[in-house]
């Protein structure tokens, strides 16, 4: 990848964060204030000292939430857009000296100062959270090697921000473990120095990425295509393999249905509490509706007394009316949903943020 194409790319970016958590307040700020700082050329962070983002401090700057801007710091950071460093200051510093050792998003260095003598005492040190502060950065190294886009980095949750400012070692704490999101190892019984390291070797290079509607709809095709097929089988599924067949492929589509919305869209487009709602009851309805309407399932009043529950269970004629309502239900309750992601802004296009930022900026000063 080049420089060229980072700004770009970094848009289609900030349109899916903008979408996914449109109700973090404060998160436009984050991303406009992010895309004026992609360097035009390579450039190294230690020397160009505006390329860091630290959410602690930029946060206040930007009077947004925490959260917000290590949410999005961290989303960054799993697209490839930002790099996770380390800022090593040696123990027997005294006050009003300078004693950072090391400054670097490279796990080897990490590793490599940790096992060797300190260049500022000479002594050998065990590093604490004391010693280590963690940082983002903007990654404007180049790679021209092809990084397709991950789908699964979509996937994350809300970090867990330690709001307690008298003990700053637990952002750093809490960072790394959501850098590495529940790795193959225990990030909690992993100590500092190994824990940063691991955490260092996240960092990789920028992802590909694509328009916020292709994510929305890499996440929503399997939902979709299942509901298809169902509504598009069931009748002839129904009339060739028996009624009960019907019921329990119903019962398996269902089931099916609620996986493939629980690993995919709510996972990676978290939809609003109305959203999930609207999935659960009116899916739930329109499949309950489109089985009994294929299979006649109803409960035979007339059954003996005498006689197990399950033989009061009896099937009749198709019924059009409750079979067009399930398929009436499925279709308001898929526009309902997708009504809120048009206005969450997944449908939306990669605009130049930070250029209508700076005209609206204008216009007022004017």
């Amino acid at each position: 990848m080049s420089l060229n194409e980072l700004r770009p790319i970094y848009r289609n970016a900030a349109s899916i964060i903008r979408a996914k958590y449109s109700a973090l307040p404060g998160v436009d700020k984050v991303l406009n204030s992010l895309e004026k700082r992609l360097p035009k050329e390579p450039a190294d962070p230690r020397v160009h000292r505006d390329l860091f983002f630290e959410p602690r401090i930029d946060s206040q700057q930007l009077s947004v939430p925490l959260t917000t801007a290590e949410t999005v710091a961290q989303q960054l950071h799993k697209f490839g857009l930002l790099r996770l460093w380390v800022r090593v200051t040696c123990p027997n510093t005294e006050d009003g000296e300078a004693g950072t050792v090391l400054e670097t998003d490279d796990s080897d260095s990490f590793k490599q100062l940790v096992a060797s003598s300190c260049d500022h005492c000479g002594a050998h040190h065990e590093f604490s959270w004391e010693d280590c502060e963690t940082v983002f950065a903007v990654n404007s190294s180049l790679d021209e090697s092809e990084q397709h886009f991950n789908y699964a980095s979509l996937r994350s949750t809300l970090p867990q921000v330690s709001q307690n400012g008298s003990v700053p070692q637990r952002f750093d704490l809490s960072r790394c473990e959501s850098v590495l999101n529940g790795g193959q190892r225990d990030a909690r019984t992993t100590r500092e120095p190994a824990l940063i390291a691991l955490a260092l070797q996240a960092n990789h290079s920028t992802l590909d990425i694509p328009p916020a509607l292709s994510a929305w709809w890499n996440a929503w095709v399997g939902p979709l295509l299942l509901i298809s097929a169902y509504l598009l089988l069931i009748v002839p599924i129904v009339r060739y393999c028996g009624q009960w067949i019907g019921v329990l492929v119903s019962v398996v589509v269902l089931v099916g249905l609620f996986l493939a919305i629980r690993g995919q869209v709510q996972a990676k487009l978290a939809p609003t509490v109305i959203q999930r709602t609207a999935l659960w009851g009116g899916l739930s309805l329109a499949t309950y509706c489109v089985a009994v309407g294929s299979t006649g399932l109803h409960i035979n009043a007339e059954a003996g007394q005498n006689e197990p529950w399950w033989s009061k269970v009896a099937f009749g004629e198709l019924s059009e009316p409750l079979l067009y309502s399930g398929i009436a239900v499925y279709a308001i309750t898929l526009l309902f949903v997708f009504s809120f992601d048009f206005q969450r802004g997944w449908f939306a296009r990669a605009k130049d943020y930070g250029a209508e930022t700076n005209k609206s900026e204008g216009m007022t000063t004017t």
